[in-house]
């Protein structure tokens, strides 16, 4: 049974108006915020469960590192606190699919596959710059808010598992390999440890999941999915998928190295490639993108199309971070950080 019921007021503030779901360890409400009349969603653990004191600090913290972040592409935290139930915090109430119940139909097309990936690119770029690992990317923590417009915006849930990089410098830490089998990166099997490449290497196994149809190592057994991991290349994508051309699948490659050192350094890096990689992966639809692809040289410095029917077409598929994107490719002043 859910710890509230509806119509009751949390902080006196909050009022429940649905619950939304339960999770192992939370449970999820949809409340109308008194003060600002806006639905919002308020995240607490179960009370029908005993928790060690490592899962409350854990809530807590979560809480905490979210409230740091600002990002389109992250959820917002937009209060916390303690109540006697324990510890609460809001979320900003997003309405789409998870990118998990997305690929129950399969493949992604490759327009929808080079959004999310920027976009959670994106997102990540900035919760690293905040030194903030999430340590858990996985479709089931990837919202497509307003899907299926195709201006939909990405955003990154679920920062449960979430570390502050100086936390866990040099940490060898079980609990850091608590991640889902499918996306979990070697050096969080191993017990190494881990930095904003550990990130990357989990959204290099969701691209690979998006373009294949498939995970990297699809069997149910997570022994042997674990040691696929640690021991063994994965069939290359592009073997599952006719449309993706070798630079687009050396670059997925690349994420999921097993090797950290031969991943991108970062999450700016991994933008900076991803971005080379769409120019040399077209569409094949008659755009005024794929126009620009067309001419697009990756040895000479990007050229941005002056016409503004291009830019409101690229707007309207990924919002303005894909001009911003190539803004900093290109070396131009004025585009926005995306913080």
């Amino acid at each position: 049974m859910p710890i509230h019921q509806i119509g009751e007021s949390v902080a006196d503030r909050y009022e429940i108006r649905q619950h939304l779901g339960s999770g192992g360890l939370g449970e999820v409400f949809l409340c109308l915020d008194a003060l600002t009349q806006k639905q919002v969603a308020l995240k607490r653990l179960r009370a029908d469960l005993a928790f060690p004191d490592y899962v409350i600090e854990q809530t807590e913290r979560e809480a905490r590192l979210l409230a740091s972040l600002m990002h389109r592409n992250i959820i917002r935290v937009t209060d916390f606190g303690v109540d006697a139930w324990g510890t609460f915090f809001v979320l900003e109430y997003i309405q789409g699919p998870t990118l998990s119940l997305i690929l129950h139909d399969g493949k992604v097309p490759l327009d929808i596959f080079y959004q999310v990936t920027l976009q959670c690119l994106e997102g990540l770029a900035a919760a690293h710059r905040k030194q903030v690992l999430h340590l858990d990317i996985k479709p089931a923590n990837l919202m497509l808010q307003g899907y299926p417009d195709p201006a939909f915006t990405l955003k990154i849930l679920d920062f449960g598992l979430a570390r502050l990089e100086s936390e866990i410098a040099g940490s060898r830490d079980y609990e850091l390999t608590i991640g889902s089998v499918y996306y979990i990166s070697p050096e969080q099997l191993r017990h190494e440890p881990l930095d904003v490449r550990t990130d990357l290497y989990s959204l290099g196994q969701v691209c690979y999941h998006m373009l294949a149809g498939t995970v990297t190592y699809p069997d149910p057994d997570p022994v042997v999915v674990r040691n696929g991991h640690l021991t063994t290349d994965p069939i290359r994508v592009d073997r599952y998928n006719p449309l993706v051309l070798r630079p687009l699948s050396e670059w997925i490659h690349s994420m999921i190295s097993r090797e950290p050192e031969k991943r991108p350094r970062d999450a700016q890096e991994a933008i900076t490639r991803f971005m080379r990689t769409v120019m040399a992966n077209p569409l094949r639809t008659d755009t005024p993108l794929d126009r620009f692809k067309e001419h697009f040289n990756p040895n000479k410095p990007i050229e941005l199309p002056e016409d503004e029917k291009g830019w409101n077409w690229i707007r309207s598929q990924s919002g303005r971070m894909i001009k911003n994107t190539f803004g900093r490719l290109g070396g131009k002043a004025g585009g926005a950080t995306g913080e």
